[in-house]
């Protein structure tokens, strides 16, 4: 392979690899409201815990059930998702401080990302933590 060839190779892949985390981030952007945690279904509430992704900044924000929390994102190949350090507001919320700790602890470990429909999932390398929300209208 010469050198005109390699560099026209790793062009194509770098384009195959970006079109692959396109698609999902065109289903991905806006607002998604957690329907389920770890297939228990969550009582929908005025402060249900959202995920409102911004895919031109790449920022995640939203609220966990209480406190209102904010991160960056990164998508790569394989339905992988990267979130940067989480930071968030700090309001004593009472009844739902263990619930919004437990969200925020599965949404920092969630290494993969699926979206079926209007489904998204934010899910662990174990696969036994998961978050499933559903695409706000």
């Amino acid at each position: 392979m010469n050198l005109a060839q390699i560099c026209l190779y790793t062009i194509i892949m770098f384009t195959i690899s970006c079109s692959g985390t396109k698609k999902i981030e065109k289903k991905l952007h806006g607002t998604w409201v957690l329907q389920y945690v770890n297939e228990e279904p969550i009582k929908n509430t005025p402060n249900s815990p959202t995920a409102v992704f911004d895919c031109n900044s790449h920022e995640l924000s939203g609220v966990d059930g209480c406190n209102r929390y904010n991160t960056s994102f990164k998508l790569s190949k394989g339905n992988k998702i990267e979130l940067s350090p989480i930071s968030k507001t700090k309001m004593m919320c009472v009844g739902v401080m263990e619930f919004a700790n437990r969200f925020e602890q599965i949404m920092r470990n969630s290494n993969y990302i699926s979206i079926d429909s209007n489904v998204l999932t934010l899910i662990n390398d174990q696969k036994n933590d998961e978050l499933k929300f559903i695409k706000s209208e």
